[in-house]
């Protein structure tokens, strides 16, 4: 049942944000294979496409790409987490030319390390915010003064 009002809703959308929507499914899709079959550093290293600054104002099209992720996100038949939302969203942003950064942090928790993904486009950050603010970032990808994917997994200095 859940499945038939997603398919309703996603038909139901304008056939650009219907292209998104489909877009990252797919890289989240691929974004979930590519992290169980590669190692860490070259699976994080997917979204991290070369870029130019070729958007005056941004602010729409991140908003109408991370909708996009999210909607794909909630309608993926697989578990999407932070770390394949983070990619896909990084991705479809540097793909349009925005310089997206993805970050990932850490922290111990009961004993536990956990981690989580978030992404920034200059000082905002666009995904995964609810969360970041409870994490140390430990690396970016790629780095701020990077533009290629020369380095697969850049550690920052604290």
């Amino acid at each position: 049942m859940k499945m038939i009002r997603i398919f309703r809703r996603a038909f139901s959308l304008p056939a650009r944000e219907q292209g998104q929507a489909l877009q990252a499914t797919a890289l989240l899709g691929y974004a979930n294979l590519a992290l169980k079959f590669y190692p860490f550093s070259k699976a994080i290293a997917l979204g991290s496409l070369p870029t130019e600054d070729r958007c005056s104002d941004p602010r729409p099209l991140i908003a109408s790409i991370v909708r996009a992720v999210r909607r794909a996100s909630y309608a993926a038949p697989w578990r999407t987490v932070c770390i394949h939302q983070g990619i896909a969203t990084q991705w479809m942003l540097r793909r349009k030319g925005v310089p997206a950064i993805l970050c990932y942090g850490t922290r111990q928790e009961d004993g536990k390390l956990e981690a989580h993904v978030w992404v920034k486009v200059g000082e905002d950050i666009v995904i995964g915010a609810e969360e970041a603010p409870h994490f140390r970032l430990v690396a970016t990808y790629p780095r701020a003064n990077e533009s290629s994917t020369s380095r697969p997994f850049s550690s920052l200095s604290t």
